[in-house]
């Protein structure tokens, strides 16, 4: 998935301390923690080679990857469950 703003944008610096936990994105009341969290959380459960990433520019935006597998769901067979 990936999601896209047209915000402020945030400095290489920023960005790579939203994944390594010494946070110094202050844009609001929040630590940014649960950035770190989520993309530890997604690591945990499907590898190393899911996740977040992030790219962004000031004064021009950011854009968010949100990296899971995809699962097909499978279709019961008549009379199993």
């Amino acid at each position: 998935m990936r999601i896209t703003d047209n915000g402020v944008g945030m400095t290489e610096e920023q960005v790579a301390s939203l994944l390594n936990g010494n946070v110094i994105v202050k844009s609001g009341a929040g630590s940014g923690v649960a950035v770190r969290n989520v993309h530890d959380r997604i690591q945990l459960y499907y590898g190393d080679a899911y996740g977040l990433e992030f790219a962004s520019e000031l004064e021009e935006g950011t854009t968010v990857w949100i990296r899971i597998p995809i699962q097909y769901k499978r279709e019961r067979s008549e009379g199993k469950q």
